[in-house]
């Protein structure tokens, strides 16, 4: 198995982070914030090698198949760096997806750096730099669908004008941006799906395991309706709202930009706040765009549905304290909240709006609140069997990679790796087998972690640590 597989094996990787701020034009559409402190001697060192220091704008024209080429804006971040960016954007643009989000970029003069993205992304777009950053420090094979991503979060923010800011209710936000994420997740799992055909399947890979409901929902759209490619987009944006876990991780980083916004703001504003709404036909016409057409049609009504105007209840409890205090400070309430419905503790959507929910009797939401009990219990009874196998196999997985990356090992340990599997039947030497496997894996484990630290590339127990945690 390859490093890569077992990166790969679910469980792994829990969420693929990425998002759009509801609540402000200069805020950050990933929620995260540019690193910009370098060092002098870094910045000489790289100025050395490439000619640009770090933060220097230079621009690069790359071929993009199959002919001409396309002139984009790099913010420098040293020669490496740049280089493999550079080479991001070229394998990028021999996909028709690539290909239109990208042309888009390059025509807006969108600028592109491959740097530090925070902890826990893959990357991000800020409207306020009108800047995309993808993380430096996970491997590019993973990230590249990442920039197709940002890039769609930057047309976005040219297509629709009337951006959300604190006069719009929290429903009204809450459906463009959630428009936003699964339009950029749609045109992401689209570009993935594109470059699996060209025989890179790695950034489908990534997406199975982050996003199953939206890959799936594509799979099976391809081979059913064929040739009605609008069709296929709309279907597979929707799938996203189908992930409830994914959707209320999401809203989460919505909630907290929600409460920072209002503690921000003076008395005058916070009594306007909620006073306006989006345009729900507006935001599937200009959002759920392809090419500049449309491919969800012109009727928002698709953006109001129990599947789409959900809910959980944490979510919606952390906004109705948030619209205490408010109200208690300005005298004004946005109650936008009760018009969503309701996603029970089992992550199941009901047909009952927090409104008809608020004025049920104990006995009816106990009712409802069995719905998917069941299966969520059986849900998690596969995964901790789930879990219980992967630990049992995870010793032999990584001795098997050991056993190809390392060169030096003795033809000793070779054999007794290889028989790993008939340690059952071997119960005299098995003890001194997992003695010598220990030994190994504790030497080489260090000898592995101090050539990924030289080579960028990322350790298993990295990105769990990436991913475990809450995503242009």
């Amino acid at each position: 198995m390859s490093l890569f597989d077992d990166f790969m094996n679910k469980g792994e990787i829990e969420s693929h982070k990425s998002g759009s701020t509801a609540f402000g034009r200069s805020a950050v559409v990933a929620g995260m914030i540019l690193a910009t402190a370098f060092s002098a001697q870094n910045k000489a060192a790289a100025t050395e090698l490439s000619g640009h220091e770090i933060g220097d704008k230079y621009t690069k024209e790359i071929v993009a198949a199959p002919g001409g080429t396309l002139s984009f804006d790099i913010v420098s971040n040293g020669a490496k760096n740049d280089s493999i960016l550079e080479d991001m954007i070229g394998k990028a643009l021999k996909t028709p997806t690539g290909r239109y989000v990208l042309g888009e970029v390059s025509k807006n003069g969108t600028s592109l750096t491959l740097g530090e993205a925070g902890s826990n992304l893959f990357g991000y777009y800020s409207t306020e730099d009108d800047g995309i950053v993808v993380n430096q420090n996970i491997n590019p094979a993973f990230t590249l669908s990442t920039l197709v991503h940002e890039g769609k979060h930057s047309i976005q923010e040219r297509n629709y004008e009337s951006y959300s800011n604190m006069y719009y209710t929290y429903e009204s936000s809450t459906m463009l941006t959630r428009a936003m994420e699964a339009d950029a997740m749609m045109t992401e799992t689209k570009f993935s799906y594109e470059m699996m055909q060209q025989g890179d399947s790695i950034p489908w890979k990534v997406m199975k395991i982050c996003n199953p409901c939206m890959t799936e929902a594509y799979q099976n759209n391809v081979d059913t309706c064929g040739a009605d490619t609008n069709k296929i987009m709309k279907n597979t944006a929707l799938a996203w709202y189908s992930d409830v876990n994914y959707v209320k991780n999401y809203d989460k980083s919505l909630i907290a930009e929600y409460k920072s916004a209002i503690s921000e703001e003076d008395e005058t504003t916070l009594g306007q706040i909620g006073i306006d709404t989006h345009n729900a036909d507006s935001v599937v016409t200009k959002i759920l765009n392809m090419n500049g057409v449309s491919y969800a049609g012109t009727d928002g009504s698709i953006l109001k549905t129990s599947q789409t105007n959900y809910l959980t209840q944490d979510s919606y409890n952390d906004v109705c304290k948030i619209n205490s205090n408010l109200l208690t400070v300005s005298g004004n309430c946005d109650s936008s909240s009760d018009n969503m419905y309701v996603a029970n503790s089992n992550d199941k959507i009901l047909n009952v709006t927090y409104s008809d929910w608020n004025n049920l009797s104990k006995e009816k939401i106990a009712e409802y609140e069995k719905i998917g009990q069941e299966e969520k219990s059986d849900t998690n009874v596969q995964n901790a069997e789930f879990n219980n196998e992967k630990e049992s196999v995870k010793k032999v997985s990584l001795n098997s990679k050991l056993q190809t990356m390392n060169k030096m090992r003795s033809k000793s340990l070779q054999q007794s790796l290889q028989s790993v599997g008939q340690e059952k039947t071997q119960k005299q030497s098995g003890n001194n087998l997992q003695q010598s496997i220990n030994k190994f894996n504790n030497t080489e484990n260090s000898k592995i972690s101090n050539n990924n630290t030289k080579t960028g590339t990322i350790t298993i127990s990295q990105a769990k640590n990436l991913m475990n945690k809450d995503r242009g």
